[in-house]
Formats: structure tokens, C-alpha cells, sequence
């Protein structure tokens, strides 16, 4: 592969998947692939159905067991997704204190709202929903201790609009690079029938016009046949970005891969 990783994989301590941990290594030792990373879901927000899910200590033992069984044939790497650490500062303290090689920051939630809740999205005007999202995002960045954005366009799959306040995700981007947070390419896209992935290339590209470099690739995978899922097909359109630099982190440091 281009890109020997998936730096963003769901397992079944992630509440909405159904995934082993073991399942996910052996495909990815089948794809050749070199790293793998659980970014397994903590979601603070009580309205969320993950609430409370999440087994730090379990998720450690099980990767500390595969480590020591497939070590030799892969790189297998602890991360977390956690949305919205701004919010929740206490929680995150205390998990990105543990021995995390990658933490996500993504947006799930605008209060009660989920962000894919079709239900609900109707009940707002879509600028005033992409700027609210885009502001929390704002808020995230600027609050800054985790690695990298997470999908960071994810509004786009529950409202069909590639749409964003530019002055907003500027302010974003410069966050992003005074923080050390890198961008995520998101490929969920590919085995949901959408056109792009999560950022769309032309938000990529604003992202490297505003300096930032760093960017990793992740499936989003939470069952068994997504192990790098989308990856391959997508790469090349972010890899030929201008200052765009693909990589991973290992011990919360970003290594280039190309």
C-alpha cells in the first residue's frame, strides 16, 4: 500500500461496533499493512448511547495480549477518539494521561443535538448549523492536547451540503497548526456510496494553504470487512496536495511516511 496504516479503527469497546481487535490486526497483517490504531470511542456527552461504555483498562490488557502475539508482524498502536475535549476537560485529562500513541478529537455533539440526527437537522437554518458546528470545532481546536481532527467535514454526511464558513475554518487551520493537531483523512466515504472523503480535497487544501502539513489516513472501520477500507482509493488525491505530508504517530509523535 501507499499508505501502510489505518490510523482510525473501532472495536468492540467502542459501543456501536462489532469488531474484535483481533479481527481488525489479522486483516490488516493479510493487507500488509505496517501500523494499525484502535481509536476506540470515548463520548462524554450523557445523551450519548456510549455514555459510560468505554473500558480503559480492558482496551489496554487486550492490546498489551495482541502486541505480544502479532508484535513481530505488525505495529499495533493504542489510540482513542474522544469528541468534544473541550467540554469535558477533567475527562480528558485523566485518559491523555495514559500511554496513547494517537488521540482524535472529532465533533459528535451540539448540546443535545447529534450531528447526524436527520430528525432534527431540519429544525435548523443550514448556514446557522454549519457555523454552530464549525464554532464547537473552532472551541475544540483552540483547546488543542490531542493529534488529530477527525472527519473533520462529518456535518456534510447527515446534511448532503459540501458547504463551511470559510472565515471559521480558517480560524481552524490556524489553530490546528499552533496546536500540533494534524488532519485526518477520513474514508467512511467509500463504503457509504459518497463521492469524497472526510475532508473534502478542497478543504485540504485550505488546510495546507494555512500551513498546515500533517495528515493521516483512517477507514472509520467498525466492522469486521472495513480494515483499511477506502484508503487506497483515496490516497492519491490528498497525497498530491501541495505541503501535504502523510504519516502516523507513535507515542504521540508524528512520523512521516513519505
Amino acid at each position: 500500500m501507499g499508505y501502510p496504516a489505518d490510523m482510525h479503527l473501532h472495536t468492540t469497546f467502542s459501543c456501536d461496533a462489532s469488531a474484535t481487535m483481533e479481527t481488525h490486526v489479522r486483516n490488516a497483517i493479510a493487507l500488509d499493512l505496517q501500523y494499525v490504531c484502535f481509536t476506540d470511542h470515548f463520548d462524554a456527552n450523557p445523551a450519548d448511547e456510549g455514555n459510560a461504555y468505554y473500558r480503559p483498562d480492558a482496551y489496554f490488557e487486550e492490546i498489551s495480549a495482541l502486541q505480544d502475539q502479532y508484535g513481530d508482524k505488525i505495529r499495533i498502536l493504542k489510540g482513542l477518539e474522544f469528541a468534544e475535549p473541550h467540554l469535558f476537560p477533567r475527562e480528558f485529562e485523566t485518559l491523555s494521561s495514559r500511554s496513547y500513541d494517537f488521540i482524535l478529537g472529532s465533533v459528535h455533539w451540539l448540546g443535545d443535538f447529534f450531528v447526524l440526527q436527520k430528525d432534527r437537522i431540519g429544525e435548523f437554518e443550514p448556514d446557522a448549523l454549519e457555523e454552530r458546528y464549525y464554532s464547537v470545532m473552532e472551541a475544540m481546536t483552540a483547546f488543542g492536547g490531542f493529534n488529530g481532527l477527525a472527519h473533520m467535514d462529518y456535518l456534510r454526511r447527515g446534511t448532503g451540503r459540501d458547504h463551511w464558513p470559510e472565515d471559521i475554518v480558517r480560524r481552524i487551520f490556524t489553530n490546528m497548526v499552533k496546536n500540533g493537531i494534524s488532519l485526518e483523512i477520513n474514508t467512511q466515504h467509500h463504503r457509504r456510496g459518497l463521492p469524497l472523503a472526510f475532508p473534502t480535497p478542497a478543504l485540504a487544501s485550505l488546510y495546507a494553504s494555512c500551513g498546515g502539513k500533517r495528515i493521516t489516513f483512517g477507514s472509520d472501520g467498525h466492522h469486521p470487512s472495513d480494515t483499511a477500507s477506502g484508503i487506497v482509493e483515496t490516497l492519491d488525491a490528498y497525497a498530491a496536495i501541495p505541503g501535504l505530508s502523510p504519516g502516523v504517530f507513535v507515542e504521540r509523535q508524528f512520523i512521516p511516511l513519505s
